[in-house]
C-alpha cells in the first residue's frame, strides 16, 4: 500500500539496531556539552553588554558635544 510519506513498519523497526556510546562516553559528552553551553552564555552575556554599551554610546558623545566638551 501507498502512501504520501515514507514509513518504516514496526516489523523492521524492532529490528533496527542503534549503535550508541557506552555509559560514560555519554556522561562525558554530555558534561563538555554542558561545559561549551556554559561558555556560550556567557559569551551571548558579554556580547549583550557590548551591545548595549555601544547603543549608549551616539547619546553620550552628543551630551558632551553640546556640554562643549569635545
Amino acid at each position: 500500500k501507498q502512501t504520501t510519506r515514507n514509513q518504516v513498519p514496526i516489523t523492521k523497526q524492532r529490528g533496527l539496531v542503534l549503535p550508541l556510546p557506552s555509559l560514560p562516553e555519554q556522561r562525558a559528552i554530555a558534561a563538555r556539552l554542558a561545559t561549551d553551553l556554559a561558555a556560550v552564555t556567557r559569551l551571548r552575556l558579554a556580547l549583550a553588554d557590548q551591545l548595549a554599551a555601544l547603543e549608549r554610546l551616539p547619546a553620550a558623545l552628543r551630551r558632551r558635544a553640546f556640554a562643549g566638551e569635545v
